[in-house]
């Protein structure tokens, strides 16, 4: 579905798309039992509102490993991958730390209570299956450049590059995890990480 984000320019000619997890009421497809099953079904739902590349490829948080394996099976169809933007997420192998852990959980209290019923129930059960299922995932090797958009003191970069062929670039934001897209200052920065990288129009 096209979406836009708080504080999103207007650009026109860059439709932003985002893809609504499975397992949502009134959905009756199950929740996936892998990652590469869900960056599989991704790939068909976005593949119906374009059918070829080039494709830019944007993941925040668990979405950042869907796209990268998204990439990669675009690249294994024969597909181009015109950009891959991870937006402050670490590698499956790669364990959070205790203070990211407990941020983390601070940031996940204040998302749920927004939510009531069956659909509070719903995403309970869609947040669990995302951490077993990236429990189990081994990332593959993206064959090109990645833009990492990151949060915190650490240098995120090294985390990625066993799983890119070529640069992973780093951009980093003054922003918490959970306020990177809801927060129109840290959106609007985002966006002009994004153009400036990939030389795309700021605003039309």
């Amino acid at each position: 579905m096209g979406v836009r984000l708080a504080g999103q320019p207007r650009a026109p000619r860059y439709p932003l798309y985002a893809i609504r997890p499975r397992g949502l009421v009134g959905d009756e497809i199950p929740v996936p039992g892998s990652l590469v099953e869900m960056a599989a079904d991704y790939v068909t739902e976005m593949r119906a509102v374009q059918a070829t590349g080039p494709y830019y490829l944007l993941g925040w948080s668990f979405g950042g490993n869907v796209v990268h394996e998204m990439a990669v099976q675009l690249q294994e169809a024969g597909e181009e991958v015109a950009a891959l933007v991870i937006l402050d997420s670490h590698p499956a192998a790669r364990l959070p730390s205790q203070e990211e852990d407990e941020q983390h959980a601070k940031d996940y209290e204040r998302m749920v209570q927004i939510l009531t019923g069956e659909e509070h129930e719903a995403y309970l059960e869609i947040v669990r299956n995302n951490e077993n299922i990236a429990r189990g995932h081994k990332e593959r090797e993206f064959a090109g450049d990645a833009l990492l958009i990151s949060t915190g003191p650490e240098r995120k970069a090294e985390w990625w590059q066993p799983y890119v062929t070529g640069t992973v670039r780093e951009h980093k934001l003054d922003s918490s995890h959970y306020d990177l897209l809801s927060d129109q200052e840290s959106v609007r920065k985002i966006w002009e990480a994004i153009a400036k990288e990939f030389g795309l129009a700021g605003t039309d």
